[in-house]
């Protein structure tokens, strides 16, 4: 039997809060000192490796075709708890959202929009980059189906203002994909009444995505291939700094669960039954007092 001189409180409570923030489950514990090395060493250690890897060595994709290396490596990274826990959820919504690309629309919304516009104004040539707000919205199409128009206001690379109006069938990028990009492809025309002409197009224009609609967002093939070529060596020592800290913070768990695993909290209690020092005590007591007896006998 051992005395505890650390108070572990709940043990499962802290084991889970140091599983989903590494240091959590120590600072409600009350190990401040530890809290502090643990949150600093595997938090920056795993934000270290994801930005080796832009941000998209997490993933979680799932079903029976997952290769067991990736598979294994993901469970490696999920020992800091929240983003994997956020990964699977990804996974989740990704496959049954798919991949599919956005023709309508359930609301109207705006957006900072950067992109490059070739059109024919009159005599006026159109012709650059264009960076401002782009303004959409859903309506009922020539054959009453859903579609998306909308709207550019912003200013060309020579300060030029320009507002544009995007015609029938804007096309925007799947909702979730691992890119903080969302692309986008439209017509631009002229309006004259309710008559309306075509007068060029936006070309490589993309909006931003929200970080939960990309963050975590599990890579295709095609993607993966082109991450690896990307980084290159990078993305392997991307995956090994994050892995290796889900595998520090297991240990830190166990730490918040079960207390230090050697020294400090760990002194044996002298009144126990068994206690090994009290008996080698009482042992060497015994002949020294039967020493005593035999003196005073011939004495």
């Amino acid at each position: 039997m051992h005395r505890s001189q650390v108070n572990l409180k709940d043990p499962l409570l802290a084991g889970v809060l140091a599983f989903l923030v590494p240091g959590l489950g120590h600072l409600y514990q009350g190990r401040r000192f530890k809290a502090a090395i643990y949150s600093l060493c595997i938090i920056s250690l795993y934000l270290y490796g994801l930005s080796l890897s832009n941000w998209k060595i997490v993933q979680y994709r799932g079903g029976p075709g997952e290769p067991r290396t990736e598979l294994l490596s993901f469970m490696a990274q999920c020992g800091v708890g929240l983003p994997g826990l956020f990964a699977v959820n990804q996974s989740r919504r990704f496959r049954r959202s798919g991949e599919q690309i956005v023709t309508s629309l359930r609301e109207p919304f705006s957006a900072p929009f950067a992109g490059t516009i070739e059109a024919q104004e009159g005599e006026d040539d159109l012709q650059g980059e264009v960076a401002g707000t782009i303004e959409l919205a859903p309506v009922a199409g020539r054959f009453n189906d859903a579609v998306i128009v909308g709207k550019i206001n912003g200013t060309t690379s020579d300060g030029r203002e320009v507002s544009l109006a995007l015609g029938e069938g804007v096309r925007l990028g799947p909702e979730l994909r691992n890119d903080p990009q969302r692309f986008v492809e439209a017509d631009i025309i002229r309006e004259s009444g309710k008559d309306e002409s075509r007068i060029g197009q936006i070309a490589n224009a993309h909006i931003p995505r929200s970080f939960w609609n990309w963050f975590a967002i599990p890579l295709t093939d095609a993607e993966e291939q082109d991450l690896h070529r990307e980084l290159g060596k990078l993305h392997e020592l991307a995956l090994v700094f994050t892995m290796i800290a889900g595998l520090l913070n297991i240990l830190a768990v166990w730490d918040a669960v079960d207390g230090p695993a050697y020294g400090y909290g760990l002194e044996p209690d002298p009144r126990a039954k068994g206690n090994p020092a009290a008996t080698s005590a009482a042992s060497s007591a015994e002949p020294a007092s039967q020493e005593a007896v035999t003196a005073g006998a011939t004495s």
